[in-house]
């Protein structure tokens, strides 16, 4: 519990250190130094192996914590496998517990000799302020090489002694200067757009993230959870992202499977879902449906079918109690039947098809997707996201049910539903038919910050690999992430959304977003984007549905887009001066 507190305590402490200039940046790279590496553990690779407890002696030392977290999970010392150890000054554990990583932040390089042969890594910094911690973060973790060299002789280590790690491996946290970029312009245009939208209540707060070349150069909180103004948001709360679920959840599990052979495009829903072959989807081809032209309805009103005759929720599928036979949690007191989710499937089974062969957005099939992962791997959905891309990306906070694993103070609440649930919703998915099956699908339940999803969106950028490991293959991103059907008038990828085919001004991505962009946007307030040509990546976390769905604010107001040109507009400038230089 103490572990808790102290986390929930560090989930509020704001970045500085990303305000600091490029210059003290730059030096730093050059002087973090790399004394012992043991086994070449330095860049930390398997993050879905090892489990980390950051023992920290000092306040000062909580700028430390507060970036490793950005990186991976910190656990309890009793469940850890690697121990790392932030020293100021000549400050020492009892003792060392191995194997560890110990990090000396001092100017004076006395202490190193102390420690030296405690350490199976030790890494020395120069400075021991916030920026200095980040940096040492940055290094461990493969954003920062490790160039640095001792500028004098010690007892165990020689003058100009230093071990090369290699750059580049995951996200690295800078400032937009370090590319060119007008620091200055992008933080008073983006400030302006988001404090107007919050005194307007387009959303009570937000995170932005923005990353160029897998550089992030603007990471803000804005707003507060509500609009109450009593919790502020940090870059650590967890959104609900809604529809993003597609491509993060649906759409990494079922690119695997296309890359093992185990997935054919061109077969049918009845071919994969045995109760779907005496229906009307039994000729439904699954490229059809991931790409939003299979005639399904956009989407089932499920929980009206659950009401008496007093719209009063029926017994037979909910309960206040859990239990075996009311397994699945809805909402906070309120649990689903194992007949709520056959009732799902009886619905999506016997819904009409459209007239028409056309694109028509539809959730439908994605309830599916779950079931599919499931039959062709004998692993469920969520094991195999987490095994396979949450935990090795280090998208430690990404996943489905995040009350089960965080406090509610980190969730951002969405919608006050008085109609089906009748409570505010918080910690649980707010999409009413991901609800009812239990917060689990590949349309809506997934929940992360931002940093995790840009993880999971510079993975995608990177067509499919991240921290030194390849999840996809190149050649099916590539396909994946491009148009279909355009001479059909479908501007969708295979699960992922593209710039409009037509007038892309009317679009959520900024019209200057380059044709092999891609991303998804989420009903609650939640919008992701990533540009090849540009190197930019792009998350927008929001919670426009509280209190109601009803408060359109921010699509009557563009912000998402209006912010996303902002970025484009900075790496367009900043591309015309170095050309005219």
């Amino acid at each position: 519990m103490r572990k808790l507190s102290f986390l929930f305590f560090v989930l509020i402490v704001q970045y500085t250190a990303l305000a600091q200039g490029l210059e003290q940046r730059l030096w730093l790279e050059r002087n973090i130094v790399l004394l012992k590496n043991s086994n070449s553990f330095v860049p930390l690779m398997r993050l879905d192996t090892l489990n980390f407890s950051v023992e920290i002696q000092d306040q000062e030392l909580i700028p430390f914590y507060s970036a490793f977290v950005r990186y991976a999970r910190i656990v309890n010392t009793t469940k850890a496998n690697v121990f790392v150890y932030p020293l100021r000054g000549s400050e020492m554990p009892v003792a060392f517990r191995h194997p560890n990583i110990i990090v000396v932040f001092s100017p004076n390089q006395c202490i190193i000799d102390s420690i030296a042969a405690e350490a199976d890594v030790l890494l020395y910094v120069p400075s021991d302020d916030s920026l200095a911690q980040d940096y040492a973060v940055q290094v461990l973790f493969g954003a920062i090489a490790a160039r640095g060299r001792l500028k004098d002789s010690t007892r165990f280590f020689d003058r100009g002694f230093g071990i090369m790690t290699h750059g580049g491996l995951r996200l690295k946290y800078t400032v937009p200067a370090e590319l060119g970029l007008d620091s200055a312009y992008i933080s008073g245009q983006i400030d302006s757009i988001v404090n107007n939208a919050i005194r307007l209540h387009a959303f009570p707060g937000c995170q932005i993230l923005a990353a160029k070349d897998g550089k992030v150069f603007f990471y803000k909180a804005y707003g507060y959870l509500t609009y109450d103004s009593i919790l502020p948001v940090s870059m650590n709360n967890i959104y609900d992202l809604a529809s993003i679920t597609k491509i993060a959840a649906a759409a990494p599990c079922l690119m695997k499977l296309y890359d093992q052979g185990l997935l054919d495009l061109n077969a049918t829903l009845g071919d994969y879902f045995p109760w779907l072959r005496f229906s009307n989807k039994r000729n439904v081809s699954l490229l059809d449906a991931l790409t939003h032209q299979a005639r399904l309805k956009p989407w089932l009103a499920y929980w009206t079918y659950t009401l008496d005759r007093h719209g009063e929720l029926k017994k037979k599928y909910f309960s206040t109690d859990s239990s075996a036979r009311y397994p699945y949690p809805v909402a906070g007191g309120l649990y689903a039947s194992r007949r709520a989710v056959w009732l799902v499937h009886r619905l999506i089974r016997r819904s009409p098809l459209l007239p028409e062969k056309k694109y028509r957005y539809s959730d439908l099939s994605f309830y599916l997707y779950p079931e599919l992962v499931e039959s062709l791997t004998g692993e469920d959905f969520q094991s195999c996201l987490q095994r396979n891309f949450y935990r090795p990306l280090g998208a430690w906070r990404m996943g489905f049910r995040p009350y089960r694993r965080f406090p509610i103070e980190m969730i951002v609440p969405t919608e006050y539903d008085s109609v089906f649930r009748k409570q505010q919703v918080w910690g649980t998915v707010h999409d009413e038919g991901a609800a009812m099956i239990g917060g689990v699908s590949g349309h809506a339940g997934l929940f992360a910050n931002a940093d995790d999803l840009a993880k999971l969106m510079q993975m995608y950028l990177n067509y499919g690999t991240y921290g030194g490991r390849r999840y996809i293959s190149d050649t099916t991103l590539r396909r994946w992430t491009s148009y279909q059907f355009t001479q059909q008038g479908n501007r969708r990828g295979i699960v992922f959304d593209k710039p409009l085919l037509e007038h892309p001004e009317l679009g959520t991505p900024s019209p200057m977003a380059s044709p092999g962009s891609f991303g998804h946007s989420g009903f609650t307030g939640t919008f992701t984007w990533a540009d090849p040509q540009t190197g930019l990546l792009f998350v927008f976390l929001s919670n426009r549905v509280y209190p109601t769905r009803k408060n359109l604010n921010l699509i009557h107001y563009n912000v998402r887009t209006n912010i996303h040109s902002v970025l484009y507009e900075a790496i367009f400038k900043a591309q015309s001066n170095e050309e005219n230089n």
